[in-house]
This record gives structure tokens, sequence and C-alpha cells, in this order.
């Protein structure tokens, strides 16, 4: 069951609302292990997957919102700037922080690489102001930026 549900998260065809009747017509249990994996799996393609990604994540929330807690929406944000689909990397975001989710320190550090490899750097600027101002994220992701500026 659960490589059908990375079938059509990660390699599915067909439009983005169709997601969501795939998944209820595998009658599939939400589950955060099931979440974990289905994320992992679109980690590792690699890309094209980002918005079919948050498309399930929107379908989970609406079958079990327990099933999404900080670490499956920050390993989504993980693997959505590791594939370099920025724009759905900043919808995750911007549901972390409407659901006023803190980034952990290795999130933000690679939301941080994937904007900069992009040649992005202002909007690094906006989210690190944004995240200050905001309090999405603890000291110790300042203290890990201001290493990585220095290396």
């Amino acid at each position: 069951m659960e490589a059908a549900v990375r079938d059509v998260v990660c390699f599915g065809s067909g439009s983005l609302d169709e997601v969501g009747s795939r998944l209820d017509r595998l009658g599939v249990a939400v589950s955060p292990h099931l979440v974990g994996r289905v994320i992992d799996s679109c980690g590792e393609t690699g890309g094209g997957s980002g918005r079919r990604l948050l498309r399930f994540l929107a379908w989970c929330r609406s079958k079990h919102p327990g099933a999404l807690g900080a670490e499956a929406l920050d390993r989504a944000i993980g693997a959505l700037a590791l594939a370099g689909d920025l724009t759905a990397m900043r919808i995750a975001i911007t549901d972390a922080e409407k659901d006023g989710r803190r980034m952990a320190p290795e999130t933000f550090s690679t939301v941080v690489d994937a904007l900069v490899k992009a040649g992005r750097e202002d909007e690094v600027v906006c989210l690190f102001r944004g995240l200050c101002w905001r309090s999405l994220t603890s000291k110790s992701n300042y203290q890990l930026l201001s290493r990585k500026e220095v290396n």
C-alpha cells in the first residue's frame, strides 16, 4: 500500500487535483510513518514532485491532522529545497509560519543553501529578517548561519 501511495505522490501522472482522489481510492490510513516515508521517497527522486508532495501534505492534514508534526514539515521543506523546487518550498515555509512552527537548524541551513545556489541571496536576507521578526527559528539557527558566512 505504501508503494502505491509513493507512486501517486512521487511519480504520478495527471493533474494535481487527482492526487487526493487517487489517494482516497487507495483507502490508505494516514500515519506519521507513512508521511515520513513518502516525503523521503519524494526527496530521493529529486524534483518533479514538489507540488504533488504539497498536495499530499494537504490531503494528510484533512484526513489526520496529527500526522503532520513539525518534523514531517521540516523534512518536506528540506526535500523541496534539495529538489530545487523553490516555489513549493516557499509554500511549505508559509504553511509552517501559519501553523506557528519553527524550522530546525538543519532545515534552515538547507533552505539558505538552496536559495543561494539559485542566486536568490535577496530572498535569503528576507527570509532571515522574517524569521528574526517572527521568532520562527531558534537562536542556534543564527549561530549556524554566522558560521556558514565565516567558512
